[in-house]
């Protein structure tokens, strides 16, 4: 008996290849995600970073006092998982106040920056950037393409003259040739090497939008970045766009002491370059070390946050620089042990970092303590308080910046497991697409038509299978919505409009392809959709 199936017009969910590393920033966080989902992409699971939406949340930590780091500690729990988080702080000083300026700006002028028209993104900023700068401060302008070409050399901004110039060597820049990051680095380390002075800052900026195509591999512009480093000139960088290398970016900010930041349209680079700028390029601290030590039997699970070494009981964080008024967050998982009192600290902070005029700060052993921990200890505990105390589960969390934290961590966990969804839905369409161009001679008028009831079952099993994934990857993301939803209403403000952006386009991109295919089967008469 002959079966018939009607071809099917396929919408692969393809995914785009994406970032990680380094200071992860908005790289794989909200963002960056927002910009491809809205453009029906998922971004695949390898790509997705817990770091980098955890440190893209500012919580609001207090500025220091008599010291340019402030360190915040919160720990609550959830069912048998707790959570210790680790805030920093950098001092905010005004932007006149801030030390001299030693700075090269290395611009990504490929062809490729014509596109979206990003090269007027760059001129609109250098036009706010040039009215900030100071008589004192030296700047210098970098373009490559296949080539770099120092088109305005180091100067001081002494006035009209010098801003004018540099404005219209901006104006000149022109979008053509290739991608060699490593040549445009180098010139502008050597521009910043021209006036290096310990007391100024002393950085390289690096704007690009796409992967580097230079004869020079990754380690080497790498260990560029980090031999620069040690003589104290950073670097510092932007990515535009879905086809900038953003894990070379975040490699690049890491080894060569600065930050990094993903840009996704013309509006966002303005405000990085009018409101933003010192916490891109102006340290506030350098060489920090944080070790968190779990108190007894707290049995370490995941952290996040930035390079950390384990030694029993001690968790040690390093950090090169935190910037101008900028935050960082560490966040810990852990498992407790049974009959752990909740009314003593579940671990100890000690840290030391070095401040920009070379002082060192240090402190040891501070105590973290559980959420409310004051209402425990104030009371004399009767044998019920005890057990209370002792008592390692809650339903939810209380601490609303760990409550905030821990939804993230399952929303970056969950966009994983959909992306994995994802690829299988990917095969299930490619051995669906094989299965119909086995015999492609045997498509009448657009009908694939098959002795083989073999083939029939076969083709018959992928197209359930693909319909009931997409459903599946429908429900998923409406319960994770729900679920952000209801921790959003206990959150002051709005905390998640662009991860709702998020699951909304993924919704949508998900029942585009179901749809297409709920639709060819209806096509297909009702004693054809299987194999029987």
């Amino acid at each position: 008996m002959k079966k018939h199936f009607t071809v099917i017009c396929l919408v692969l969910l393809v995914p785009v290849f994406m970032f990680a590393g380094g200071r992860k920033d908005s790289a794989t966080s909200s963002d960056r995600a927002m910009y491809l989902a809205q453009q029906g992409q998922i971004t695949p699971a390898s790509e997705i970073e817990i770091d980098a939406y955890l440190s893209q949340l500012d919580y609001d930590y207090p500025l220091p006092v008599g010291e340019p780091v402030n360190f915040i500690m919160d720990a609550d729990r959830k069912d048998e998982l707790a959570y210790l988080q680790l805030g920093l702080k950098a001092q905010k000083t005004d932007f006149s106040d801030l030390p001299q300026f030693n700075l090269a700006f290395v611009i990504d002028c490929s062809g490729s920056m014509s596109s979206l028209n990003k090269m007027s993104w760059v001129k609109d900023s250098f036009e706010i950037f040039i009215e900030k700068v100071r008589p004192t401060d030296y700047v210098s302008l970098i373009a490559f393409s296949s080539n770099a070409t120092v088109v305005f050399p180091a100067t001081q901004m002494k006035g009209y003259v010098e801003k004018q110039k540099f404005r219209d060597e901006v104006q000149r820049m022109m979008a053509y040739g290739g991608t060699n990051i490593y040549d445009g680095l180098a010139a502008g380390y050597q521009e910043v090497v021209a006036n290096f002075n310990p007391l100024y800052n002393n950085r390289v900026i690096l704007l690009t939008d796409g992967e580097d195509g230079g004869a020079h591999t990754r380690n080497e512009i790498l260990n560029l970045a980090d031999r620069y480093n040690s003589q104290e000139i950073n670097v510092s960088c932007i990515a535009l766009g879905t086809s900038a290398d953003v894990n070379l970016m975040n490699d690049i900010a890491e080894k060569g002491g600065g930050s990094s930041r993903f840009i996704s349209n013309h509006e966002k680079m303005v405000e990085t370059f009018s409101t933003e700028l010192d916490r891109l390029i102006v340290p506030a601290a350098r060489d920090l070390t944080m070790t968190l030590t779990l108190a007894d039997g707290v049995t370490l699970i995941n952290t996040w946050g930035y390079d950390y070494t384990v030694d029993g009981q001690n968790i040690t964080y390093t950090l090169n620089t935190i910037h101008n008024g900028d935050y960082e967050t560490i966040v810990t998982e852990m498992v407790l042990p049974e009959g752990f009192m909740l009314d003593q600290p579940v671990a100890w902070l000690s840290y030391d970092y070095r401040g920009m005029t070379g002082t060192k700060y240090e402190e040891k052993a501070i105590p973290a303590y559980f959420y409310r921990k004051q209402a425990f200890r104030l009371v004399k505990r009767s044998e019920a308080q005890k057990a209370l105390l002792a008592d390692n589960r809650q339903d939810d969390i209380e601490n609303p910046r760990v409550l905030h934290s821990e939804a993230y961590i399952r929303f970056a966990r969950f966009l994983q497991d959909i992306a994995g969804r994802n690829d299988s839905i990917i095969e299930l369409q490619k051995q669906f697409i094989a299965l119909k161009n086995k015999n492609p001679e045997a498509m009448i008028n657009g009908d694939i038509v098959s002795d083989s009831s073999d083939q029939a079952e076969e083709l018959a099993a992928a197209y359930n299978e693909i319909v009931y994934q997409l459903n599946d990857c429908i429900k998923r993301i409406d319960a994770m919505r729900a679920d952000l939803v209801r921790i959003d209403g206990i959150l002051p403000g709005d905390q998640f409009v662009k991860d709702f952006q998020i699951l909304d386009n993924y919704k949508a991109t998900f029942t585009r392809s179901l749809d297409n295919y709920l639709n060819a089967q209806n096509q297909i008469p009702a004693n054809q959709n299987s194999a029987s």
